[in-house]
């Protein structure tokens, strides 16, 4: 039986295709389970496809899936479609994994019959490289108070969980390099593993691939990952964490997340309205739902005005801001109301707290030229900037 199928999605990559693959074959050469590795050509036009053919050639594992170009979410369905493997993850074609991420965690996997084994990742510039704990919000860390306010949120989570359809009682999450997280019905671990700014990324997580059944990546939306991740992970029963950056995010220029923010980053509110009428219809946990509507409206939402919108000329500062949330206030009528939203500004120390506050009252009020002439006083005197997020 076929233990793991990795899929691995390319268009017209021929200048960091090779790089992905190298590491992948040094991190497959190991594996004594048997591992499916499926190369989707998303329709290349420039040389991706010679490589990838060739690549086949050299590992029986590897196999080639050629399709017409359709955008990546239907080269990751055409993958998980000819998937065969008990477990399943994604590799992006520009980015590469260290030689032991598979094996360990399906090792991790295997020995605690996990549905889910999540692994850190480490971001990588071409001058610098950062590693980002797949359980420790990037925006919040090396705060004075950081473990203070996780151990608080554990025990606010008891209460919580005990309402959680699930019926058991939350504890807070572990502590150590490598310890396991608790299962996914203990609500603390899925609170700390949901409320991050990577949560939504798939190639950090090896799943089991009867999660995905019925569910499918959005055809034609950036941020696809947003619509699948947090449902996938809320059916879990149990989830492991092994806090080592396995995964290695290549930041490329021109990507759509390092590039200046226009009205494609809009498909955010599209991807985050899907994730949340697919957790309903799965009759998804009382809590576990709060969980993700909470960090989708902070970390998906709310952060691409408050870190985004918020560096752009003015009067497309402007433009774009007015638009976008009068948007995200149509399709999320709660917005205002979460808890996430209404303690955000909590979790900064001053005087970063009180700006972040005044910003979300004004947005509230829909004073949007308010909002830009504060960003405006804040860009000039370099405040808060926009290295907090990256």
């Amino acid at each position: 039986m076929t233990a793991l199928s990795i899929i691995v999605t390319v268009y017209n990559l021929e200048d960091c295709v090779e790089r992905c693959l190298k590491s992948l074959a040094e991190a497959v050469a190991g594996m004594e389970d048997e591992t499916q590795v499926l190369l989707v050509d998303d329709g290349s036009t420039d040389g991706s496809a010679e490589i990838l053919r060739a690549w086949c050639g050299r590992c029986a594992c590897m196999e080639l899936i050629s399709r017409e170009n359709g955008g990546r979410s239907a080269a990751k369905n055409s993958g998980l479609a000819a998937a065969r493997g008990e477990y399943v993850i994604f590799l992006d074609g520009d980015d590469c994994v260290r030689p032991e991420m598979y094996r360990e965690m399906l090792a991790r996997a295997r020995a605690t019959d996990a549905d889910v084994v999540v692994c850190d990742m480490e971001l990588v510039w071409p001058d610098h490289s950062r590693v980002v704990s797949c359980t420790e919000d990037p925006l919040y860390a090396g705060r004075a108070d950081a473990a203070e306010n996780e151990a608080d949120a554990g025990r606010k989570t008891v209460t919580a969980a005990e309402s959680d359809a699930n019926g058991r009682k939350a504890a807070a999450p572990t502590a150590g390099k490598n310890e396991c997280a608790a299962g996914a019905d203990d609500l603390a671990t899925f609170r700390a593993l949901v409320s991050t700014g990577m949560m939504s990324s798939a190639c950090n997580k090896l799943v089991r691939r009867r999660l995905y059944r019925g569910v499918r990546f959005p055809v034609g939306l950036e941020g696809d990952d947003v619509a699948v991740v947090p449902v996938v992970l809320a059916r879990a029963g149990r989830i492991e964490v092994i806090h080592e950056p396995y995964y290695r995010y290549i930041q490329r220029e021109g990507s759509i997340q390092n590039s200046r923010f226009d009205e494609r980053r809009f498909t955010i509110l599209d991807t985050s309205r899907i994730c949340l009428r697919r957790m309903k219809k799965d009759g998804a946990a009382a809590g576990k739902f709060r969980v993700v509507r909470d960090t989708l409206y902070v970390h998906q939402i709310l952060e691409n005005a408050l870190y985004h919108i918020r560096f752009e000329p003015w009067a497309e500062r402007r433009r774009l801001l007015e638009k976008y949330m009068r948007r995200a206030e149509y399709y999320f009528t709660d917005l205002w109301e979460a808890d996430g939203v209404r303690h955000y500004a909590e979790n900064f120390d001053k005087p970063l707290r009180y700006v972040t506050a005044l910003t979300l009252r004004l947005l509230r009020a829909r004073r949007y030229g308010a909002v830009c002439a504060l960003w405006e006083v804040l860009n000039r005197r370099g405040a808060d900037g926009r290295e907090r997020m990256r």
